[in-house]
């Protein structure tokens, strides 16, 4: 404004200074960032005293300091001006870089704007700022203060002069601040007036973006404002933020929801740490080994102690008396021996057990039959004439058989009958001591009358020797090494290896791992 005006302004202000307020102004008082004036900072919502007037230009005023050609389309009086020199709209920190001496809030950022009386642009509100004369000031105010200024409640979008608007929920992209329209009210140029949903779930008529998304503004990235945002899956769903940053919003920054584990760390986020039950009712640190105490513990991951003692069950139908030995559930195969040679006994899987009939070599227990047989559970043989005087007479009753004796005549009662010599009988010595040797039994070729060893007592429990296995089971005469223990201790952070000689081992590493906290990297 130009030196002369200033005069003719100071000469009209002494006529006019005791002119009393336009009664269609409103008295509300404005702060443009904290929508509270007697709060607010004084560089940036006080007129400056230097240079500007400290009362609202009389009318008569208006066309000696804003003639015709320098009133906006709706008659507001707009003072001389360059763009980028304190303009209507242009951009400011505080109220000294403006013409008109005041900085307020549009749109979410920091504009200048006018002194007025009753009348303003579109989509600004004359209102008073000032507690009282001389220092009543009417003021252009924006009606969309905080327009698409990111949000999560609607307590972060009160507007100016104590007005409030709603925190709209922008679907994925977060939640910002609607405006009032409808009713002759209209949104500014790339909004539209649409019935949207708050984040408090109220359906309102609205301001929003046409586009779908706000912007970032200056002021809101350097207040580095941010709106909600979350992250679903099928474990559940993580709150998390969207920052305005000088490359406009940052992604979600919230966590991908995962399984609960025992790591200190709310992994399903839902308000729970390392809980001990999950959704389908199992332990956190549950391995599955009823001969296992389990405990979690925190950040050190999981512990598995192994028990020595106690019921289990090894699953296996054809044990019994089933307990934990060393963190192993181990039991006794069920012995299915009816004591007749003439059936084949074993485990019926059910827990009890079952005989088959076989047709396996016996012995009647008569001297007088040969080819003894097993049919149908019983033992039989031909009958002979075993009547004898003499070792001899014996001989031709000889089965061949090397292994079984060979007979002689039994005179010590009548009749004289032919009888098995228990000494010539072979005794085969029974298998040494060692792992295989409940899957071994002793046995004479009954055509060489020599002994060795043959395969027995298939699939009866039997012990290595090796902790690192567990349900050994006798196969084709061989203690047959089982599974081996579960040595995980479930944590990452140490390498689980087993000794033969000493069961599971846990040695500290240095191994990349991951903490579930997003906040750090190089775990």
């Amino acid at each position: 404004m130009t030196s002369s005006r200033w005069v003719l302004l100071a000469m009209m202000a002494l006529v006019f200074g005791c002119s009393t307020t336009p009664d269609s102004v409103t008295t509300d008082k404005v702060d443009a960032d904290t929508q509270n004036v007697a709060d607010a900072d004084p560089d940036i919502f006080q007129p400056e005293t230097t240079d500007s007037p400290e009362t609202v230009v009389p009318e008569i005023l208006e066309e000696v300091l804003f003639p015709a050609d320098q009133k906006d389309e709706d008659g507001a009086p707009q003072p001389e001006c360059d763009p980028g020199e304190g303009c209507f709209l242009d951009q400011c920190q505080k109220n000294s870089e403006c013409l008109s001496g005041w900085c307020v809030e549009h749109m979410g950022q920091k504009v200048c704007t006018l002194t007025c009386q009753d009348e303003c642009p579109s989509g600004w509100t004359c209102n008073q700022v000032g507690a009282s004369d001389p220092d009543v000031v009417f003021i252009c105010v924006s009606d969309f203060a905080n327009l698409c200024r990111p949000c999560g409640a609607a307590s972060d979008c009160a507007g100016v002069a104590g007005t409030k608007d709603a925190c709209v929920a922008y679907g994925e992209q977060g939640s910002f601040c609607g405006g009032k329209c409808g009713d002759g009210e209209e949104c500014p140029w790339g909004f539209a007036c649409q019935t949207v949903t708050t984040v408090d779930g109220i359906e309102l008529a609205q301001c929003v973006a046409e586009t779908g998304l706000c912007p970032c503004t200056d002021t809101a990235v350097e207040l580095g404002l941010f709106t909600n945002c979350e992250v679903s899956n099928g474990f559940g769903t993580c709150q998390g933020k969207r920052v305005c940053t000088a490359d406009g919003l940052s992604d979600c920054d919230a966590p991908e929801p995962a399984a609960e584990t025992c790591n200190a760390v709310d992994d399903n986020c839902n308000g729970l740490v390392d809980e001990v039950d999950l959704e389908d009712g199992t332990p956190v640190c549950d391995d599955d080994n009823a001969c296992t105490l389990d405990t979690c513990n925190g950040e050190a991951g999981c512990d598995h102690e192994e028990l020595s003692g106690g019921e289990c069950l090894d699953g296996d139908a054809c044990t019994i008396g089933d307990h934990c030995e060393a963190g192993v559930c181990v039991g006794q195969q069920i012995t299915c021996d009816d004591d007749d040679v003439c059936t084949d006994d074993v485990c019926d899987g059910l827990g009890g057990c079952a005989a088959e009939f076989n047709t396996a070599p016996c012995d009647d227990g008569d001297p007088c039959t040969v080819n003894d047989t097993c049919s149908k559970g019983s033992c039989g043989g031909f009958a002979i004439d075993c009547e004898c005087n003499s070792d001899d007479d014996c001989q031709p009753l000889e089965d061949g058989d090397l292994c079984n004796g060979t007979l002689l005549c039994d005179k010590s009662k009548l009749p004289h009958l032919c009888i098995v010599n228990s000494a010539t009988v072979v005794q085969c010595p029974a298998p040494e001591a060692g792992p295989d040797a409940v899957c071994l039994a002793a046995a004479c070729d009954p055509d060489t009358g020599e002994c060795s060893l043959v395969p027995d007592h298939g699939g009866f429990a039997c012990e290595d020797g090796n902790l690192c296995t567990v349900g050994d089971k006798c196969v084709d005469g061989v203690c047959a090494a089982g599974v081996g223990p579960n040595c995980n201790d479930g944590n990452a952070c140490t390498d689980d290896t087993c000794d033969p000689d000493i069961g599971c081992l846990h040695t500290d590493n240095e191994a990349s791992c991951e903490d579930g906290d997003p906040c750090t990297e190089d775990d």
